[in-house]
């Protein structure tokens, strides 16, 4: 295969494999489908095939998924957040800590994974997300959830690892200014024409990348914007978050990303300050970004 054609295998792979799943469905099954093998289709989610024009989009037809998921790798339905306790999507299997409060899109820990791959490499990435107890396919669906322990997790072996600086923070994050953290909600942001309207356009779509928080934009001016981050009861009463040894990464995380979301419609310097935070005794996070 040509680079080109391994990088079509491997996101072909992906996505085969992790609707196949979601959708409760048998490799037999979709392989009766499909009018292949059982060790063809084998081969087609592990990348050692890549399917056919006829076979792709009829697999795109039975699991009614986009067409064009496979450029980007992922695919996303553009949903907002279902909230949910227990909830798993069909075969896969979630560790009980991070079915809790599932209010988190994969959409929303996708700079953290790229990161991860990005130090570790992909194989060892993988073999990361299996000991914590994930499936690497469950995090091919944008719209999947999963909870904030799963983040705060991640961070722990990332900072452990000697990955996660202040440096590396901010570094991880200016990945969101590109389009494939925001799958199809990007093209709302791609037409907006400064970081006021930018901003106040993702936290119009909050529910679209987490439910933990409430957010509301407070002040306007031209220079700055005041918003307030408001956390779910069951954030506050969850003890493991609460306590866990990265939860003071939650607000300077979300600072780096509300700066960099805003920040590539500017040449001019763009700064997110928290000026109260719940979890230091405020009933909410209040920030402001300044240009």
């Amino acid at each position: 295969m040509t680079s080109e054609e391994k990088r079509a295998a491997r996101h072909t792979a992906r996505i085969f494999s992790s609707v196949r799943k979601a959708r409760g469905l048998t490799q037999v099954t979709v392989a009766k489908q499909l009018n292949v093998s059982q060790g063809a289709l084998s081969k087609l989610e592990r990348g050692l095939l890549i399917p056919s024009v006829f076979q792709w989009f009829e697999f795109c037809n039975m699991t009614s998924i986009p067409a064009d998921s496979h450029v980007s790798g992922y695919v996303d339905f553009g949903r907002p957040v279902e909230k949910s306790n227990g909830a798993v999507a069909g075969l896969f299997k979630i560790p009980k800590r991070y079915m809790i409060e599932q209010a988190s899109t994969v959409r929303s820990m996708l700079p953290l994974i790229k990161w991860l791959e990005k130090k570790e490499g992909e194989a060892k990435s993988e073999k990361v997300l299996r000991e914590m107890g994930m499936d690497p396919d469950y995090f091919v669906q944008l719209d999947h959830t999963i909870s904030l322990r799963f983040g705060l997790d991640l961070i722990k072996y990332l900072k452990a690892k000697g990955h996660y600086s202040e440096a590396d923070q901010r570094e991880i994050l200016k990945s969101v200014s590109q389009n494939q953290f925001h799958g199809v909600l990007w093209s709302a942001y791609a037409n907006t024409e400064s970081p006021l309207s930018s901003l106040n356009l993702l936290l119009s779509k909050s529910n679209y990348y987490e439910q933990n928080f409430r957010y509301k934009v407070e002040n306007v001016t031209k220079s700055y914007m005041d918003f307030s981050s408001t956390p779910e009861a069951t954030v506050l009463k969850d003890k493991e978050i609460l306590q866990h040894d990265c939860h003071q990464f939650i607000c300077t995380h979300r600072s780096h990303y509300f700066a960099n979301m805003g920040q590539w419609h500017s040449q001019n310097k763009i700064t997110v300050e928290e000026k109260e935070c719940s979890f230091e005794g405020a009933d909410r996070c209040v920030f402001r970004l300044s240009m």
